[in-house]
């Protein structure tokens, strides 16, 4: 098997595990808001908002060029 194979596999093992492990509901405050979510979706959630963010700033950032 390739290499990026076994890499993308020991990234699966590594993120299960760590859902596995982080599944301890942890409560959200923010401004009025407050959510009770467990702790491995919150993370996720926050993830996604930063890969969005990185996103839309290198779109930005190639249009200028």
């Amino acid at each position: 098997m390739p290499t990026r194979v076994w890499v993308a596999l020991a990234l699966l093992v590594a993120g299960v595990s760590f859902i596995a492990q982080n599944r301890v509901p942890v409560r959200i405050r923010w401004l009025a808001f407050s959510v009770t979510w467990p702790l491995w979706l919150a993370l996720l959630v926050m993830l996604v908002v930063g890969v969005l963010i990185g996103v839309l700033a290198r779109r930005r950032s190639a249009k200028r060029r």
